[in-house]
């Protein structure tokens, strides 16, 4: 499989730049654009930016999902987050972890959804398999979550162990700082009182879309 290094290496070829170009272009240490190489994935605000300066498709630049890198033409304005189901853990590779679905939208658009706009947040999308957050969030909706949101305050906050699926719940942090309680909308799922330095939170969810209701 043709990897992020490889993709960007034959297209800033092609153009005659090279990594310290694309570097000085998005205003970021060429450091950077190596540590996506190592991790084989574009980051998801710098991801349209790219590939507008490399006039490729985002899809193709971020998978290489399309025979030609000119497939789909690029909008001024516009920006794509990938969609995964819940049950993608985490601590898969990115080549094994499967992209079902993106949404492309105006950038000016999600900044007044989400109040800032999307080169402010890391985002994922997550569409919900799983009951615990019944009748608030049901599957088959879409959960948008901001990985670089500050986690220190109560709130609803994706939490997802190592191999695990990602979980929906509502954490209120205790007084004493040493301590959590991880709650469920669905009172079939109990809540539980927990040390903050075993809770992994993948971020903070920003936005709860309605989706494809399969129950």
């Amino acid at each position: 499989m043709e990897t992020l290094k490889k993709r960007l290496q034959s297209r800033l070829k092609e153009m005659g730049r090279n990594m310290s170009d694309l570097a000085r272009e998005l205003d970021i240490e060429r450091q950077h654009i190596y540590g996506w190489t190592r991790r084989d994935k574009v980051p998801n605000n710098y991801l349209f930016s790219a590939a507008k300066y490399l006039t490729c498709d985002p899809q193709w630049l971020q998978h290489g999902e399309y025979s030609h890198p000119n497939s789909i033409n690029i909008s001024s304005g516009q920006i794509i987050i990938p969609i995964f189901k819940q049950g993608d853990y985490k601590d898969m590779n990115e080549g094994d972890r499967p992209q079902h679905e993106n949404l492309i939208c105006r950038d000016d658009w999600l900044t007044e959804l989400f109040g800032m706009s999307p080169s402010q947040g890391n985002y994922t999308i997550y569409r919900m398999e799983s009951s615990e957050m019944q009748p608030s969030i049901r599957r088959g909706d879409l959960v948008v979550i901001d990985s670089d949101a500050k986690t220190h305050i109560n709130g609803l906050y994706g939490i997802q162990n190592k191999g695990e699926a990602l979980s929906i719940a509502r954490i209120q942090f205790e007084p004493d700082g040493e301590h959590v309680c991880v709650s469920y909308d669905n009172p079939n799922f109990a809540t539980v009182r927990m040390k903050t330095a075993k809770l992994v939170i993948s971020g903070r969810v920003i936005y709860v879309w309605q989706g494809k209701r399969d129950i």
